[in-house]
């Protein structure tokens, strides 16, 4: 029987076996070459970078420790892979396996040539079935407020907005998330504005009132 590693990868390359936009594809990128690809299109896509170096000042002992740590999760499933266009690289793109059966959408670069071509859109319609059908309950990521390359797609998508976060490195960011499971995107619509919810929810025994309290 194959680890859960190996159906990851056969079904990522099952995922993106042809091309997924007019002449672009997707591919593995070889792990020694990963973290240069990605300085290489961070330089080209953020020439304004809002980015800072958040703790910049914390000991190298204490950052040591912060990348032992995050290493430590040992059954990450994760995507290093490269967008091709035409046989060139024109993108990189991060994603991993975190907490539960979560998704993170880490980081999706595209050189500035192959922007607002619809690629991140058709990239969409492929990764996010693939992760859908490999079991995943979400798939969520992290962007810039003012990010609408970003942000229209995935609504458009199906993501839903799901919070805020201050971060110390990237300033204000909006969280959304794409839920896989009917009864997760109800609860949610829920917690934004019950009242067109409560009937579906309730009829599937999923919210209740107890005595004496209102939600």
């Amino acid at each position: 029987m194959p680890d859960l590693r190996s159906e990851f990868a056969a079904a990522t390359l099952a995922a993106f076996a042809r091309p997924f936009a007019d002449g672009y594809t997707i591919e593995p990128a070889p792990d020694a070459d990963w973290p240069a690809l990605l300085d290489d299109f961070r330089a080209r896509v953020f020439s304004r970078s809002r980015m800072v170096a958040a703790g910049a000042d914390v000991p190298e002992n204490d950052r040591h420790r912060w990348d032992e740590i995050g290493r430590q999760r040992a059954d990450t499933l994760t995507h290093h892979l490269v967008f091709r266009h035409d046989g060139r690289i024109v993108g990189t793109y991060w994603g991993a396996h975190r907490d539960a059966a979560d998704y993170h959408m880490i980081s999706t670069l595209l050189d500035p040539d192959h922007q607002n071509r619809g690629v991140y859109t058709a990239f969409l319609a492929v990764l996010v079935p693939m992760l859908e059908g490999f079991g995943f309950r979400s798939v969520f990521s992290r962007h810039h407020a003012d990010n609408a390359a970003a942000l229209i797609p995935k609504l458009k998508a199906g993501f839903v907005i799901s919070g805020f976060e201050i971060s110390l490195q990237f300033g204000l960011l909006v969280h959304l998330r794409r839920w896989t499971m009917p009864a997760d995107r109800l609860l949610h619509g829920y917690r934004v504005d019950a009242p067109p919810f409560d009937a579906a929810l309730r009829a599937r025994g999923l919210v209740r009132r107890r005595p004496g309290h209102d939600e």
